[in-house]
């Protein structure tokens, strides 16, 4: 509506406003007459204004915005209740007085207040995501500000607010969260999407309204159909010798009743794999279910009450999602030889099917992650490189799969630096190219390691200065991880023992622990280090030195040089034998002129990653 309009009907509601209250009054009746007379004339007046220039905007008023209800595109429903002509009830609330603009979503809410209420509410919008795990996206997040309810529209007696989130790109993830109760969790907007939640906190009732409510409902609709699928599966178990869980009577009789009363689709039985051939026909079964999973069937239901963009975005989301059980699945198998890497090949995503006529860019993280996962499963099985592998795809999907591969296996790759630089050459995603780079720099040999401090276990600061002079061997841990123990017994352990007496090596080992009990706990238990080494805390992997040098993972080591430079951070070795070599070239300065020249040459590197071959 133009300010003109809008200015004749605020003038035309002023004159039915004052032609009720003539009314009302205690006057004589000719005066009555002359002031009613003299008010509907000017309401007749104020009516053909508004209805010239309403027809002079008849356009403006009718063309949806991109977040209009994809169910009723053009033709929006009346409301009674609300007593509107011109905007659709449910669809189309009063109160937001301006269209929807295009490049922002909209949220509005109503809360009914509780006195168990947090009052708290929280939002979260995750664009670019490159890999979550890391933590590699941009976050918008605040909280939300509540207001108390208008008589006038209709929420008097609630909490009210509304916001206003701009986006970048044409998808993405949302969450709302009242204090620790989720509201909206994963849920997809997009530019010019708006949204009214109404919520009850007392009754733990959730409405939907608004022009996006209906495309909202289904994607809730869906992780129902997810949920409700995965309750109903038998769990299972990887184990070696199925008589070692029966090792009693009483166990034995436990498990026959449950066989003898188990009902398929009505009650569950815990399913033991011991062999490679059980556990192999589990992977068949989640490759199956994945790919004709009921949350398909549920979503082609409204493909035709979607827009194309929302319709293929979706279905990739859950095809990556889905997929990547089943991959994990897998890899929790610890599979080697190739008739696991057949299964793989057979049962791999098919990306052209995928994808369709859709244009190929930047896909759910997802997706992304399921390419990675089964591309380095497939590595590892046969000999064919991740980059051979993934060259065949869409180019912003390649780059896309790329990063995630030297994101998450960078300390583990033996040409890691160089692959790195070449990926950084030929990435035309800019946002990604950032997150390359920050890697690069954070473990670049010769660049200076951070010097935030950490906590030892008399409360002390530590900072990373006070350690020059030295040959330093970082080893970052976690309590309870599995490989952290194997990696202190085998090879951190032995490698303090050897080099003990050496005045020039000095050993630190930094916890990524969040809880400083468990951390001190660990440290008496002497099984993750010893009083040689210099043991700190750090309080979180949110540690501005954990976050820099990308440590999300653990065991982690980095080597520091004499003047506290990042001599290696990634590529070590697996055995003790080759730490002991590593550490005494070190000392020798062979290494570090070797990584030098190795540096050198990564610098003038033209090569394109998916070049090397495993």
């Amino acid at each position: 509506m133009t300010r003109n309009s809008r200015r004749s009907t605020d003038s035309l509601r002023s004159s039915v406003s004052r032609l009720r209250s003539s009314n009302t009054g205690h006057r004589s009746s000719d005066t009555q007459h002359q002031n009613i007379k003299s008010m509907k004339k000017h309401l007749f007046t104020c009516f053909l204004a508004s209805l010239c220039l309403i027809r002079s905007t008849l356009t403006a008023q009718v063309a949806d915005s991109p977040g209009a209800d994809f169910l009723h595109r053009s033709q929006p429903q009346v409301s009674t209740e609300q007593g509107d002509t011109h905007r659709g009830g449910e669809t189309r609330y009063d109160t937001l007085e301006d269209p929807v603009t295009a490049g922002f979503f909209t949220l509005k809410g109503e809360i009914m207040p509780s006195s168990g209420n947090s009052t708290e509410l929280r939002y979260e919008l995750i664009q670019r995501e490159l890999d979550a795990y890391y933590q590699l996206m941009e976050v918008q997040k605040d909280s939300v500000s509540l207001q108390p309810g208008d008589f006038y529209s209709g929420t008097a007696g609630k909490q009210t607010f509304l916001i206003r989130i701009p986006l970048q790109e044409k998808f993405a993830r949302f969450n709302l969260d009242d204090g620790n109760i989720p509201l909206l969790q994963n849920i997809w907007v997009q530019p010019g999407d708006s949204l009214i939640v109404h919520w009850n906190p007392k009754k733990a009732q959730l409405h939907l309204s608004g022009p996006s409510a209906p495309q909202v409902r289904l994607q809730r609709q869906l992780k129902d159909v997810a949920m409700a699928e995965s309750a109903g599966r038998n769990p299972v178990m990887l184990i070696s010798d199925a008589e070692l869980m029966l090792d009693t009577p009483g166990k034995k009789a436990e498990y026959e009743e449950v066989l003898t009363s188990y009902v398929p689709a009505w009650s569950r039985r815990m399913e033991w794999l011991e062999t490679e051939t059980q556990r192999m026909e589990r992977a068949e079964y989640l490759f199956s279910a994945a790919a004709s999973h009921p949350v398909f069937a549920e979503l082609n239901r409204y493909k035709d009450r979607l827009t194309p963009d929302l319709y293929h975005w979706l279905k990739t989301y859950w095809t990556g999602v889905l997929h990547k059980s089943a991959i994990q699945f897998v890899r929790t198998c610890r599979p080697s030889g190739e008739n696991w890497g057949q299964l793989v090949m057979q049962h791999g995503l098919d990306v052209p099917a995928v994808m369709g006529d859709h244009p190929a860019g930047f896909v759910p993280q997802e997706l992304a992650e399921s390419l990675y996962l089964e591309n380095s499963l497939l590595e590892s099985l046969l000999p064919i490189s991740f980059f051979h592998l993934s060259e065949a795809l869409p180019p912003a999907l390649r780059e896309q799969t790329d990063a995630l591969y030297l994101i998450r296996e960078y300390k583990q790759l033996p040409a890691a630096d160089s692959l790195l630089a070449s990926a950084l050459e030929s990435t035309r995603t800019p946002w990604i190219a950032v997150h390359l780079d920050a890697l690069q720099h954070s473990n670049l040999q010769g660049r200076p390691f951070s010097d935030y401090g950490f906590t030892d276990q008399k409360g002390d600061t530590i900072y990373p200065q006070e350690w020059k002079g030295k040959l330093v061997f970082l080893d970052f841990w976690l309590s309870g991880c599995g490989a952290c123990l194997s990696f202190a017994k085998e090879t951190f352990l032995p490698i303090m023992e050897e080099f003990e007496d050496h005045p020039d090596v000095l050993f630190v080992t930094v916890a990524g622990d969040s809880n400083r009990e468990l951390w001190e706990k660990s440290v008496e238990s002497g099984r993750y280090t010893t009083e040689q080494s210099i043991n700190l805390y750090s309080g979180g992997t949110e540690h501005p030195t954990l976050r820099q040098n990308h440590i999300r993972s653990f065991p982690a080591q980095v080597l520091l040089d004499r003047e506290g430079r990042i001599l290696q951070s990634g590529g070590f070795p697996k055995s003790k034998e080759k730490w002991s070599e590593l550490i005494h070239l070190y000392l020798s300065g062979e290494a570090q002129a070797s990584n030098t020249e190795a540096s050198n040459t990564i610098s003038t590197s033209q090569t394109k990653p998916h070049s090397y071959a495993k």
